[in-house]
């Protein structure tokens, strides 16, 4: 008889929150690997974001602002604030509020995940001029987001046929009422100079919702295969990590071989219970709805490519459709 123990150091970000700790042990004498899991659970205060703006606002009409922030433990305090610019905030509203011209509210979602709402009743051009600031505090600090209103439109616009969800700047485009399987629908995507889509983690959710909001139920497929190892992107061959937060309870699982993709769950039953995980691993020849992103809309974040004064990166770049692209890896050969 052996004992033997693995120490794990790491340092945890509020981005790890939530998810879990996977110890796998393997023996002659187990008939399958025996698999712990250990949940995770970070304080942090509230993650900081760059400035929103909402766009385009009609006049007259009336609007509503969802901020989405995450905070853990919960908020202690929560205020919006308003004024001429975010130095002269003379203006205060408590959440909740309703005055008729102004009302808030705020929705707790799974994962320490909360929306801030400010709604604003016929606008006027005053309300467009304005800039508001809602504070959230809690115990271990706080954080200012700032909103903006404009009329103007969205400086990225769609062509015909495609959409955007708040917070992207990639256009879709669903195919529905045409299922097909995995590896047919990145055909399907190609033959229209398109790519089968890659959401970033920051608009999954809200993907999957408008989507069953605008066309109703069902899977749709996007652009990654598993590997044998995890699930992979296919454009840039970046891995989902096992601890992403956007995965359905207790997947992927072990299904993370070559025969499995993953799948956006559009369905509204779904959403309800578990509003934020939107993604599972499907068999890659069952069929389902295509979802392409117009790689034309394709934005670097410019904080990829940011590297600590040793490391040695490259750029390939080149050309694909009607579209081009770079992309940057990390190279020791370079001198």
């Amino acid at each position: 008889t052996s004992m033997t123990s693995s120490t794990l150091h790491r340092v945890f970000h509020h981005v790890d929150n939530g998810h879990k700790i996977v110890c796998v042990i393997s023996h002659s004498t187990f008939d399958e690997p025996d698999v712990t899991f250990i949940p995770i659970s970070v304080y942090f205060s509230p993650v900081q974001k760059q400035m929103h703006t909402f766009y385009p606002i009609e006049l007259n009409s009336d609007y509503e602002v969802t901020l989405s922030f995450s905070a853990h433990p919960q908020p202690t305090a929560l205020m919006w604030s308003f004024g001429p610019n975010f130095q002269e905030m003379g203006n205060h509203i408590q959440i909740p509020f309703n005055n008729g011209k102004f009302s808030t509210s705020l929705i707790i979602r799974e994962n320490d995940n909360y929306q801030a709402l400010l709604g604003l009743a016929e606008i006027t051009n005053e309300d467009i001029e304005t800039q508001f600031n809602l504070h959230v505090a809690n115990e271990m600090g706080a954080s200012d987001y700032s909103v903006m209103l404009t009329e103007a439109k969205n400086p990225i616009e769609c062509k015909k046929g495609f959409f955007m969800v708040d917070g992207s700047t990639q256009c879709f485009k669903l195919y529905d009422g045409e299922i097909r399987d995995w590896k047919d629908a990145q055909t399907k995507c190609h033959e229209e100079n398109l790519l089968l889509a890659e959401p970033t983690d920051e608009v999954a959710a809200n993907l999957r919702k408008y989507i069953f909001v605008k066309n109703g139920d069902g899977g749709v497929w996007l652009n990654a295969q598993g590997n044998g190892e995890k699930l992979v992107w296919q454009k840039y061959g970046t891995e989902i990590s096992f601890m992403n937060r956007l995965w359905w309870p207790t997947l992927p699982g072990k299904w993370y071989n070559t025969t499995h993709c993953l799948l956006l769950l559009s369905y509204r039953s779904n959403y309800n219970s578990h509003p934020n995980k939107p993604y599972i691993t499907f068999p890659c020849y069952t069929s389902h709805r295509t979802l392409c992103e117009d790689p034309g809309n394709l934005q670097f974040n410019p904080k990829d490519v940011f590297v600590s004064p040793n490391e040695k990166v490259q750029l390939y770049c080149g050309i694909g459709g009607n579209y081009s692209y770079c992309i940057w890896e990390k190279d020791t050969n370079i001198i």
